[in-house]
C-alpha cells in the first residue's frame, strides 16, 4: 500500500495529540511550555509583549474576529451590543447578552511545547512544536506583572529572550463549581536557557511560529448579520424552553420581518444597524 509520507505523518501528528492545529490548549494538569517573543509586525506591537485580538465569542461558528476593532470596518455585532447599553442597565438578562457578545482581547501567545524535564516536545518528524496559546487574563496579567519587574532589575523582558529566557509551568485544574473549565495558573521557572543548542535551530522555532493575522479567516459584515441572526434565532429557542420571557425576536435580513417580542424597541434598534426599514 502507497500513500503520501507528509499526510501520514499530519494524520500521527493528530493521533498523538498534538494534531495540525496551530492552538495550543493545555490539558488538565501540569504543562510545560516556553514563550516566545512574537516576530512580525514589531512596529505595530511595540509595547505589548504579545499580540491581540479583539473577539467575539458565544456566537455561532466559533471565534470571529471583531470587525470595528480589528480592521477599522463597520460591525454589526458591536452596533448591536451598542444599542443594549441602555436597557441593560435596567434589564440583568440584557445585559448577560451585551457582556457575552461584546469583542474581548483575547492575548495570542506564541509558544514552544516542552516536556516536564525541559526537553523540546517533537512531532512524528522530529521537529520542535510551536503553537499559539489562547492565554486567559489571568496569565496574561501575570507575564504583564513577571516583565515589570525583569524591567525594572535587568532593563529587559528576561524571559522572553532566546538565549536567557526560562520555561513556564502551566496549570489547569479540574473544574469546581459547575463551571465548564477549571482555573489556569502560570509559573516561570528561575534557570534561564537558550532556545536551542545552534542558531540555526533558534531560526528555524522561530519561523514556525504562526502570524496571528492568518489564523481567522475575516467575516464580511454580510457574513456577521447570518451569524447575529441565528444567534438571535438560537437565543429565542432557548428561552422559550427554559423561561416565560423572551429576550430579543429573530430577524429576517431579507424581508424585514421580525416576530413578536416583548423587547420590540430592541428589534426596532437592530433593524436601524441593518438598514432595514
Amino acid at each position: 500500500m502507497k500513500f503520501s509520507k507528509e499526510r501520514f505523518m499530519e494524520k500521527l501528528n493528530e493521533l498523538e495529540g498534538e494534531g495540525i492545529s496551530k492552538f495550543w490548549k493545555p490539558s488538565t494538569g501540569k504543562n510545560v511550555a516556553r514563550i516566545l517573543p512574537y516576530p512580525y509586525d514589531l512596529a505595530k506591537w511595540d509595547g505589548y509583549l504579545f499580540p491581540e485580538l479583539y473577539m467575539h465569542f458565544g456566537l455561532p461558528g466559533g471565534s470571529i474576529v471583531c470587525l470595528e476593532k480589528v480592521y477599522g470596518e463597520e460591525c454589526p455585532i458591536c452596533q448591536y451590543v451598542d444599542t443594549l447599553a441602555d436597557d441593560a442597565r435596567n434589564d440583568g438578562e440584557i445585559w448577560k447578552v451585551m457582556k457575552r457578545i461584546e469583542s474581548k482581547v483575547q492575548p495570542m501567545v506564541p509558544v514552544l511545547l516542552k516536556e516536564n524535564d525541559g526537553k523540546n516536545k517533537v512531532d512524528a518528524t522530529g521537529a520542535s512544536i510551536v503553537k499559539i496559546w489562547r492565554m486567559n487574563k489571568t496569565c496574561h496579567k501575570d507575564c504583564y506583572n513577571k516583565a515589570a519587574n525583569e524591567m525594572e532589575e535587568y532593563d529587559e523582558v528576561l524571559f522572553l529572550d532566546v538565549n536567557k529566557g526560562v520555561d513556564v509551568v502551566v496549570v489547569v485544574e479540574e473544574p469546581k463549581g459547575g463551571k465548564k473549565w477549571g482555573d489556569t495558573s502560570i509559573t516561570f521557572r528561575s534557570k534561564q536557557s537558550k532556545l536551542a543548542e545552534s542558531k540555526e535551530e533558534i531560526k528555524a522555532i522561530m519561523a514556525k511560529i504562526p502570524n496571528v493575522n492568518e489564523l481567522y479567516t475575516k467575516k464580511s459584515k454580510d457574513d456577521l448579520v447570518k451569524v447575529l441572526n441565528k444567534y438571535l434565532q438560537t437565543g429565542e429557542e432557548e428561552v422559550q424552553t427554559g423561561s416565560s420571557r423572551h429576550l430579543d425576536a429573530p430577524f429576517d435580513e431579507e424581508d424585514a420581518a421580525v416576530k413578536a417580542d416583548v423587547h420590540t424597541d430592541l428589534d426596532d434598534k437592530l433593524n436601524d444597524i441593518l438598514g432595514i426599514s
